[in-house]
Protein backbone atom coordinates (compact mmCIF):
# COMPACT_ATOMS: atom_id res chain seq x y z
CA UNK A 1 0.00 0.00 0.00
CA UNK A 2 1.45 3.24 -0.63
CA UNK A 3 1.50 5.87 1.66
CA UNK A 4 -2.22 8.13 1.35
CA UNK A 5 -5.32 9.63 3.19
CA UNK A 6 -7.79 6.61 3.15
CA UNK A 7 -9.97 7.59 0.13
CA UNK A 8 -12.63 4.96 -1.30
CA UNK A 9 -13.33 4.64 -4.90
CA UNK A 10 -16.92 3.37 -5.37
CA UNK A 11 -17.17 1.91 -8.40
CA UNK A 12 -20.27 3.55 -10.23
CA UNK A 13 -20.55 1.31 -14.37
CA UNK A 14 -24.26 0.53 -13.42
CA UNK A 15 -24.21 -2.97 -11.82
CA UNK A 16 -24.98 -2.01 -8.02
CA UNK A 17 -27.31 -0.20 -5.97
CA UNK A 18 -25.06 2.61 -5.52
CA UNK A 19 -27.12 4.89 -3.68
CA UNK A 20 -27.67 2.41 -0.50
CA UNK A 21 -23.95 2.22 -0.81
CA UNK A 22 -23.15 5.69 -0.41
CA UNK A 23 -25.72 6.61 2.04
CA UNK A 24 -24.01 4.32 4.07
CA UNK A 25 -20.40 5.87 3.36
CA UNK A 26 -21.78 9.05 4.01
CA UNK A 27 -22.87 7.90 7.50
CA UNK A 28 -19.70 6.76 8.30
CA UNK A 29 -18.51 10.22 7.27
CA UNK A 30 -16.06 8.36 5.03
CA UNK A 31 -13.84 10.21 2.26
CA UNK A 32 -15.36 8.92 -1.02
CA UNK A 33 -15.82 9.56 -4.40
CA UNK A 34 -17.68 7.92 -7.61
CA UNK A 35 -15.29 6.02 -9.69
CA UNK A 36 -16.66 4.83 -13.66
CA UNK A 37 -13.22 4.30 -15.56
CA UNK A 38 -9.45 3.48 -14.86
CA UNK A 39 -7.96 6.97 -14.64
CA UNK A 40 -10.25 7.35 -11.31
CA UNK A 41 -8.77 4.61 -9.64
CA UNK A 42 -5.05 6.13 -9.47
CA UNK A 43 -6.17 8.49 -6.29
CA UNK A 44 -8.22 5.55 -3.98
CA UNK A 45 -6.66 3.72 -0.93
CA UNK A 46 -9.95 1.85 -1.10
CA UNK A 47 -11.96 0.37 -3.98
CA UNK A 48 -15.31 -0.57 -3.41
CA UNK A 49 -17.29 -2.82 -6.00
CA UNK A 50 -21.25 -3.05 -5.40
CA UNK A 51 -23.28 -5.56 -7.65
CA UNK A 52 -26.50 -7.00 -8.31
CA UNK A 53 -27.64 -8.72 -11.36
CA UNK A 54 -25.91 -11.38 -13.63
CA UNK A 55 -21.87 -11.91 -13.41
CA UNK A 56 -21.85 -11.73 -17.58
CA UNK A 57 -23.39 -8.40 -17.09
CA UNK A 58 -21.14 -7.36 -14.84
CA UNK A 59 -18.04 -8.23 -16.13
CA UNK A 60 -19.06 -6.51 -19.31
CA UNK A 61 -19.94 -3.62 -17.54
CA UNK A 62 -16.71 -3.80 -16.17
CA UNK A 63 -14.97 -4.00 -19.72
CA UNK A 64 -16.80 -1.48 -21.57
CA UNK A 65 -15.81 1.11 -18.66
CA UNK A 66 -11.95 -0.46 -19.32
CA UNK A 67 -11.71 -1.50 -15.43
CA UNK A 68 -11.24 -5.14 -15.66
CA UNK A 69 -7.48 -4.93 -16.17
CA UNK A 70 -7.00 -1.44 -14.07
CA UNK A 71 -8.81 -3.58 -11.01
CA UNK A 72 -6.15 -6.55 -11.82
CA UNK A 73 -3.31 -4.12 -12.14
CA UNK A 74 -4.43 -2.64 -8.96
CA UNK A 75 -4.54 -5.96 -7.16
CA UNK A 76 -1.18 -6.97 -8.53
CA UNK A 77 0.65 -4.07 -7.33
CA UNK A 78 -1.30 -3.54 -4.19
CA UNK A 79 -1.67 -0.05 -4.45
CA UNK A 80 -4.96 -0.32 -2.87
CA UNK A 81 -7.66 -2.78 -1.11
CA UNK A 82 -10.59 -4.11 -3.06
CA UNK A 83 -14.01 -4.93 -1.76
CA UNK A 84 -16.81 -6.17 -3.62
CA UNK A 85 -20.11 -6.22 -2.67
CA UNK A 86 -22.63 -9.25 -3.59
CA UNK A 87 -22.22 -9.73 -7.24
CA UNK A 88 -18.96 -7.33 -6.60
CA UNK A 89 -17.90 -10.37 -4.34
CA UNK A 90 -18.27 -13.07 -6.60
CA UNK A 91 -16.77 -10.90 -9.99
CA UNK A 92 -13.67 -11.33 -7.73
CA UNK A 93 -12.87 -14.72 -8.58
CA UNK A 94 -11.81 -16.90 -11.57
CA UNK A 95 -15.19 -18.17 -12.86
CA UNK A 96 -18.98 -18.27 -12.56
CA UNK A 97 -21.32 -21.41 -13.53
CA UNK A 98 -24.42 -18.31 -14.34
CA UNK A 99 -23.28 -17.67 -17.63
CA UNK A 100 -19.97 -19.47 -17.66
CA UNK A 101 -18.13 -16.72 -17.60
CA UNK A 102 -14.56 -15.81 -16.24
CA UNK A 103 -14.08 -13.20 -13.57
CA UNK A 104 -11.85 -10.66 -12.49
CA UNK A 105 -9.04 -13.89 -11.08
CA UNK A 106 -8.04 -11.48 -8.00
CA UNK A 107 -8.73 -14.91 -6.17
CA UNK A 108 -9.14 -18.61 -6.77
CA UNK A 109 -12.78 -19.20 -6.63
CA UNK A 110 -15.65 -19.80 -8.72
CA UNK A 111 -19.20 -19.14 -8.31
CA UNK A 112 -21.88 -21.63 -8.08
CA UNK A 113 -25.87 -21.73 -8.15
CA UNK A 114 -27.77 -22.38 -4.84
CA UNK A 115 -29.74 -25.63 -5.95
CA UNK A 116 -33.22 -25.81 -4.76
CA UNK A 117 -32.98 -29.75 -4.53
CA UNK A 118 -30.52 -29.73 -1.64
CA UNK A 119 -32.62 -26.96 -0.14
CA UNK A 120 -35.61 -28.95 1.32
CA UNK A 121 -38.00 -26.18 2.20
CA UNK A 122 -35.73 -23.10 1.59
CA UNK A 123 -36.21 -21.05 -0.94
CA UNK A 124 -33.89 -19.78 -3.53
CA UNK A 125 -33.21 -16.98 -4.40
CA UNK A 126 -31.56 -16.69 -0.26
CA UNK A 127 -33.47 -13.41 0.61
CA UNK A 128 -33.44 -12.05 4.00
CA UNK A 129 -31.09 -11.94 7.11
CA UNK A 130 -28.65 -15.08 8.17
CA UNK A 131 -26.21 -15.40 10.62
CA UNK A 132 -22.50 -15.63 9.61
CA UNK A 133 -19.85 -17.08 11.85
CA UNK A 134 -16.82 -18.71 12.11
CA UNK A 135 -13.93 -15.77 11.24
CA UNK A 136 -11.61 -14.10 13.33
CA UNK A 137 -12.25 -10.98 14.85
CA UNK A 138 -9.57 -8.75 13.21
CA UNK A 139 -9.03 -6.81 9.50
CA UNK A 140 -12.87 -6.85 7.68
CA UNK A 141 -14.35 -8.72 10.96
CA UNK A 142 -12.80 -6.47 13.87
CA UNK A 143 -15.16 -5.60 16.61
CA UNK A 144 -17.89 -7.74 15.18
CA UNK A 145 -19.45 -10.43 18.03
CA UNK A 146 -18.65 -14.06 17.07
CA UNK A 147 -22.36 -14.48 14.95
CA UNK A 148 -24.03 -11.61 13.09
CA UNK A 149 -27.33 -11.46 11.06
CA UNK A 150 -26.26 -10.20 7.63
CA UNK A 151 -28.83 -9.51 4.96
CA UNK A 152 -28.81 -11.55 1.52
CA UNK A 153 -30.21 -11.77 -1.69
CA UNK A 154 -28.20 -14.05 -4.12
CA UNK A 155 -28.99 -16.88 -6.41
CA UNK A 156 -25.08 -18.06 -7.01
CA UNK A 157 -22.61 -18.40 -4.29
CA UNK A 158 -19.04 -19.39 -3.38
CA UNK A 159 -18.36 -22.85 -1.78
CA UNK A 160 -15.18 -22.61 -1.15
CA UNK A 161 -12.58 -20.16 -1.13
CA UNK A 162 -9.17 -21.99 -2.13
CA UNK A 163 -6.85 -19.63 -0.43
CA UNK A 164 -5.99 -19.37 3.28
CA UNK A 165 -8.32 -16.69 4.11
CA UNK A 166 -10.24 -15.08 7.19
CA UNK A 167 -13.86 -16.52 6.22
CA UNK A 168 -16.85 -16.09 7.70
CA UNK A 169 -19.22 -18.42 6.82
CA UNK A 170 -23.22 -18.78 6.23
CA UNK A 171 -25.79 -21.82 5.63
CA UNK A 172 -28.93 -21.92 3.21
CA UNK A 173 -29.25 -25.64 2.19
CA UNK A 174 -25.36 -25.68 3.31
CA UNK A 175 -22.51 -23.57 4.06
CA UNK A 176 -21.34 -20.97 1.66
CA UNK A 177 -18.52 -18.42 2.03
CA UNK A 178 -20.75 -15.62 3.20
CA UNK A 179 -17.31 -12.83 3.51
CA UNK A 180 -13.55 -12.95 2.86
CA UNK A 181 -10.44 -10.65 4.03
CA UNK A 182 -7.27 -11.72 1.93
CA UNK A 183 -3.71 -10.17 0.95
CA UNK A 184 -5.94 -6.50 0.43
CA UNK A 185 -8.39 -7.90 -1.34
CA UNK A 186 -11.78 -8.77 0.91
CA UNK A 187 -15.41 -9.52 -0.25
CA UNK A 188 -19.08 -9.89 1.44
CA UNK A 189 -22.08 -12.25 -0.26
CA UNK A 190 -24.28 -10.01 1.36
CA UNK A 191 -24.77 -6.38 1.61
CA UNK A 192 -23.54 -4.90 4.36
CA UNK A 193 -24.91 -1.21 3.13
CA UNK A 194 -28.49 -2.76 4.52
CA UNK A 195 -27.25 -4.74 7.37
CA UNK A 196 -27.50 -2.33 10.08
CA UNK A 197 -24.96 -1.56 12.57
CA UNK A 198 -23.28 -4.71 12.04
CA UNK A 199 -22.96 -4.10 8.51
CA UNK A 200 -21.74 -0.74 9.00
CA UNK A 201 -19.22 -1.50 11.15
CA UNK A 202 -17.82 -4.13 8.64
CA UNK A 203 -17.71 -1.19 6.38
CA UNK A 204 -16.15 1.16 8.58
CA UNK A 205 -13.43 -1.71 8.97
CA UNK A 206 -12.74 -1.50 5.30
CA UNK A 207 -12.86 1.69 4.49
CA UNK A 208 -10.42 3.00 7.85
CA UNK A 209 -7.80 -0.32 7.62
Amino acid sequence: MSEKNNRVALIDVGIGNIESVRRALSYLNTDFYLASGPESLSSASHILLPGVGSFRAGMKALENSNLVEAIRGVAKQKTAKIMGICLGMQLLGDYSEEGNCDGLGLLPFKVEKLVAKNLDSLKVPHVGFSDISGYDSKGLFQNLPSAVDMYFTHSYCVRKLNIEANIASCTHGGPFVAAFDVNGVLGAQFHPEKSQAHGLMMLKNFAGS
